[in-house]
């Protein structure tokens, strides 16, 4: 498997771009073949309808043989230290759905969605094709929401409903986008903060920054 041609990379942010060895200057856009080898880098904007919006114009047409999701993630689960490369294996779109009084319902639940329609498994998204294990990272179940949780009663009905591990903004629309456009598809996290009562100043942007950039410069580069 050639990891060097041809390649999609996305991030949702300049800053995330910066793990692959930039200056953070660029601006959301479609960058093709940026570095003169075949990888072409996409900077979606933050968020699921920014995310499904550039990847689905750009996916519709240009050809890759496989896109990588990377970026920052909140971890759910305490003992991922923080810094950590993951790799996501399932993904969902944790708050689509309806409440009812206190319990939350899922489009699966009000069978408004079957959960084995494409490109849902089992009501989750999961990576396309062979892009999968690549640098043997720890395997994490990601869940994607419109609003970062910062509180305490918040999170803990999510968790109450969900397996998920991590938290991001973008990665349940990559497999999504990926999926239904049959390309291959991988996303990692580096773990920058734990989801808990919003905290700044616990968060570790730069380390996090630091060991995407490792990763990506070790098998990809």
């Amino acid at each position: 498997m050639n990891l060097h041609r041809n390649l999609l990379f996305v991030c949702a942010t300049s800053l995330e771009s910066t793990a692959l060895g930039l200056d953070g200057s660029l601006k959301t856009g479609f960058y093709p073949d940026l570095f003169g080898d075949g990888k072409s880098l996409l900077i979606t904007g933050v968020g699921l309808t920014a995310t499904a919006y550039q990847l689905g114009k750009i996916l519709s047409t240009s050809t890759f043989d496989g896109a990588i999701n990377f970026g920052v993630a909140g971890a759910f689960d305490f003992s991922i230290p923080l810094g950590t490369m993951v790799e996501v294996i399932t993904d969902e779109f944790a708050d689509l759905g309806a409440e009812s009084n206190e319990d939350f319902i899922s489009l699966f639940e009000m069978n408004l969605q079957h959960e084995n329609d494409v490109p849902f498994s089992n009501g989750k998204l999961v990576p396309m094709g062979k892009w999968k294990n690549i640098g043997n990272l720890p395997k994490v179940n990601g869940a994607s929401v419109n609003t970062v949780h910062g509180n305490a009663q918040s999170i803990e009905n999510l968790k109450k409903r969900s397996n998920a591990q991590i938290e991001t903004m973008e990665g349940a629309a990559f497999f999504y986008a990926c999926a239904m456009a049959g390309v291959d598809s991988l996303q990692v996290r580096s773990i920058s903060n734990y989801v808990e009562p919003r905290n700044r100043e616990n968060w570790r942007l730069e380390e996090a920054i630091l060991s995407l950039s490792v990763y990506l410069k070790q098998y990809f580069s």
